[in-house]
């Protein structure tokens, strides 16, 4: 009889080590090499050719499935600005709204979700932290069910924490845009019926409405550069101050949106196709951008030779500028982007600003300090017919 006890024990331990050692088969390890750094895309950048649009490059390197433990998926209000400033259009009807909701991780205790794990160089890595510039990385090394790890770290992308989850109250207030959820849509079924299955398991349900960018009235604000991505031209001045103005068009593309390098123009080699792209972004005043100067009527605040006026304010100091933005004047969608300085110094000044995300329609600045920022006004008995 006192032999049971010690036969159990060793049962026991020998069950024990072969369930240990088939888990340990279970997670292979995975070399990271110098220089490189794991990131796993969760939402967009599962989809290959958006995160080779973000590289500017094609990707080379390794791709695996993988599952990270302690989140799930969920969506978080974005504020587009004051209460009733946004309508969307519903029928016949316009109604008031307040944002949009985007997909994001959220911490959960037992959470699990699956991912597209990629290994980037140091300045891939740079490109990418740039697309996801209102997140930050997350070290999820030791949550990879997979893969051990060794020589480097693994990261998600994880939203701010200024973002707040949406919740069932938010419904009708804020809404997610149709081409922001085609997109997430696209990248979920690239990865075929199984992974999308999973995906959907580890997503909380999406509750609200989507509407077609076409059906949504706002103000044109600068951050809206993003709306048409990747269509966007960019146009430098070529009439003086040549330098600074295609310094700061460059840094606009190196910096923020990492498209290729020729979808930067001088005003000397634009055509007419190039003028409607769905996003045209000019740099320099109409003294120094032939372009400009071609649609400076077109823009609010108006120049004057080496000067501009807004609200009975004259703006003289060559250490201003402005950024302004407008619906596209020669097509029905669109914008027209102008970022200005009174002298190169204040062109150039203007990446440091970094007002390419400015929620407005208009930025004043003199130097490193914004003198005034604000929005144009929508008319109330506006009527536009749209199609999807």
């Amino acid at each position: 009889m006192r032999r049971f006890p010690a036969i159990s024990i060793a049962v026991l331990i020998m069950f024990l080590y072969t369930l240990l050692g088939c888990t340990a088969k279970r997670k292979s390890t995975l070399e990271i090499p110098e220089g490189y750094t794991g990131i796993v895309g969760c939402g967009s950048l599962i989809y290959l050719p958006s995160m080779e649009s973000t590289l500017d490059h094609k990707y080379e390197g390794p791709i695996h499935e993988v599952h990270v433990k302690g989140y799930e998926r969920v969506w978080r209000r974005r504020r587009w600005g004051p209460e009733h400033k946004a309508h969307i259009i519903r029928g016949t009807e316009r109604v008031p709204i307040l944002g949009a909701v985007d997909l994001d991780l959220s911490p959960k205790k037992k959470g699990r979700i699956n991912g597209i794990l990629y290994l980037l160089t140091d300045e891939e890595l740079l490109k990418v932290d740039e697309r996801e510039r209102d997140h930050r990385r997350v070290d999820v090394t030791d949550e990879i069910e997979e893969f051990r790890f060794t020589g480097g770290k693994v990261y998600v992308y994880e939203r701010l924490p200024s973002s707040l989850p949406a919740s069932s109250a938010d419904k009708g207030i804020y809404i997610v845009v149709k081409r922001y959820f085609d997109r997430m849509t696209t990248a979920r079924d690239s990865r075929g019926t199984a992974f999308r299955e999973e995906f959907d398991r580890t997503t909380r349900p999406c509750e609200y409405e989507i509407v077609p960018w076409e059906n949504i009235i706002m103000p044109a604000q600068l951050y809206s550069i993003w709306v048409y991505y990747p269509n966007i031209t960019i146009i430098y001045g070529t009439v003086s101050e040549t330098d600074a103005n295609k310094k700061a068009a460059e840094r606009l593309n190196n910096e923020y949106l990492g498209l290729n390098s020729d979808v930067i123009k001088p005003d000397t080699a634009v055509t007419d196709n190039d003028l409607i792209t769905e996003c045209v972004v000019l740099f320099g005043r109409p003294e120094t951008n032939k372009i400009t100067k071609r649609f400076k009527d077109s823009f609010p605040i108006k120049f004057k030779q080496d000067n501009f006026s807004y609200d009975g304010i004259d703006y003289t100091k060559t250490s201003q500028g402005l950024a302004q933005i407008i619906e596209h004047p020669l097509q029905s969608k669109g914008y027209f982007i102008l970022y200005a300085g009174l002298s190169p110094e204040a062109m150039l000044q203007l990446g440091d600003l970094w007002l390419y995300d400015a929620p407005n329609s208009f930025v004043i600045y003199d130097g490193d300090k914004i003198l005034c920022s604000g929005d144009w006004e929508v008319d109330a008995d506006l009527v536009r017919m749209f199609e999807d």
